[in-house]
């Protein structure tokens, strides 16, 4: 738990001195402060070649020394406890003699590949003879660090470094396929949707600017092809909904927008026009008891009123419906359609898959060849294309992920928090793969191809299987038929 701990009075000092003291509330402290050795970090440090040692003597008097020794270098014990070796140098101790004196030390991990650092702060043990070759066969010597703050940082001004092999063949850290991203302003919502397992969510919260600032940063172009702004909340519900909108404006990735439409009023409609490529609005049925079952809290009429609004005023942002596939809203359906194209809006949507996010829908099951049918029948554009770049690099993705679900695979969650989820499906948010402030995307996805399925996400999952050979076999199909319509 974050607390006035975190930092000593001289820190406390100069941040209120700066101004930034603001910044470093709680939620911010537990998000980048930590107290042990999280699950997606420790394989990181265990493949580290190298890291830098800061320790001090008695009196103050620092000092910081290189550690190498390859991949293998630094072993984690548990999540709280790391070890490393010491070899021979020049025989001045300097490192353990501090030890001897002050056993507080500083371990800095920098991956000069992609510019992720890690600071690893505690209290070292030095170990001799027997109880250090334990740990490492064959060493006289080896050091001990019980972790007491752990603090991650971001690749700014840190230098790309790559061996002359991978500076030749471009490759150490790119990425051979891209992927969509989504994005959670908010995980904060104004509905109680009947398919949205909001309850899951312990700590709603929303984004702050710093974080999205950060998100921006590691957004580009040759790893993303398209950002969606959606995630658990409603993104027109953040309190500078207004600011965030201008601080993509100049941002080369292309960014959509997912709503339920309730506040998107003429002034907002205006001022994200031309900065959001798709508006794309969540819509259940005409009926009204209907849409009141599924879209619970909203005003049907007012969203319907918005939904002709947005076709009145946007003029360089496209506008889109997602018709929900829950077998309450099918009987409607057509009636549904009707209403949506008599007033201009024709780009209408439906998944083929009623996603049963969190086990909220498990009782509302529906084959995904009867929602295809529906698609081809009304003329409706399937959503799961909009998650697939190419289908060349849907094969590479399925080829380099050691877990071959293309659902997970295809999309990158970053949560209001800054984290990076493990998958969509992660509703309480419980399974970060890294951090923005940390991580950049290349080494999140390179960290997410090496990872098994997850039991607790993975079992009850009805995407899990979603796509065997014949459905795969449909949906490129389906892919190849769009794209020719398109041009």
């Amino acid at each position: 738990m974050p607390s006035n701990e975190d930092f000593h009075a001289g820190e406390r000092a100069l941040q209120q001195r700066w101004g930034t003291a603001s910044l470093w509330d709680a939620a911010r402290r537990e998000r980048l402060l930590w107290d042990h050795l999280p699950d997606w970090v420790q394989p990181r440090l265990a493949g580290a070649p190298f890291f830098f040692l800061a320790t001090s003597d008695a009196t103050g008097r620092c000092d910081c020394s290189f550690k190498g020794g390859g991949p293998g270098l630094v072993r984690i014990l548990d999540a709280r406890r790391l070890a490393f070796p010491d070899f021979d140098g020049n025989g001045a101790f300097m490192s353990l003699g501090n030890l001897r004196q002050n056993p507080q030390v500083g371990c800095l991990f920098i991956d000069f590949g992609d510019g992720a650092r890690l600071r690893v702060n505690g209290r070292a043990t030095l170990l001799e003879g027997e109880a250090a070759a334990r740990l490492f066969p064959g060493q006289d010597r080896a050091v001990v660090v019980d972790v007491e703050q752990v603090v991650p940082n971001c690749a700014r001004h840190v230098p790309t470094l790559h061996p002359p092999h991978c500076r030749r063949a471009g490759r150490c850290m790119k990425i051979p396929y891209r992927i969509a991203a989504n994005v959670e302003w908010t995980s904060k919502c104004n509905a109680a949707c009947a398919m949205c397992p909001r309850e899951a969510i312990d700590r709603p919260q929303s984004m702050s600017m710093a974080t999205w600032r950060q998100v921006l940063d590691r957004l580009a172009p040759d790893e993303i092809f398209r950002v969606v702004l959606a995630g658990y909340g409603e993104p027109t519900t953040h309190p500078r909904f207004f600011e965030f909108i201008d601080e993509l404006r100049p941002h080369p990735v292309r960014f959509d927008m997912v709503s339920n439409g309730h506040l998107l009023d003429v002034e907002r409609l205006r001022h994200l026009d031309g900065a959001i490529d798709l508006l794309m609005v969540s819509f259940s049925s005409i009926d009204p008891d209907v849409y009141a079952r599924v879209h619970v809290n909203l005003d049907q009429r007012r969203v319907m009123d918005n939904l002709q609004a947005a076709n009145r005023v946007l003029r360089r942002t496209r506008l889109a419906i997602s018709l929900t596939p829950m077998p309450d809203c099918l009987p409607a359906l057509g009636d549904t359609i009707a209403w949506l194209r008599a007033h201009g809006i024709e780009r209408l949507t439906m998944s083929p898959t009623l996603y049963n996010r969190g086990g909220k829908l498990e009782a509302h099951r529906l084959a995904s060849a009867e929602l295809r049918r529906m698609i081809r029948q009304h003329g409706l554009r399937s959503q799961e294309l909009d998650f697939v770049p190419s289908a060349a690099e849907i094969f590479r993705q399925w080829r380099r992920n050691r877990f071959g679900c293309i659902p997970r695979n295809v999309d990158l969650f970053v949560a209001a928090s800054g984290d990076y989820l493990y998958c969509y499906n992660d509703v309480a948010h419980r399974h970060p793969i890294g951090h923005v402030a940390a991580d950049p995307v290349a080494a999140v996805l390179r960290r997410r191809e090496g990872m098994a399925a997850l039991p607790t996400l993975c079992e009850g999952c009805n995407m899990r299987h979603r796509y065997g050979p014949r459905e795969l076999l449909r949906a490129g199909v389906g892919f190849a038929r769009a794209r020719l319509r398109e041009g």
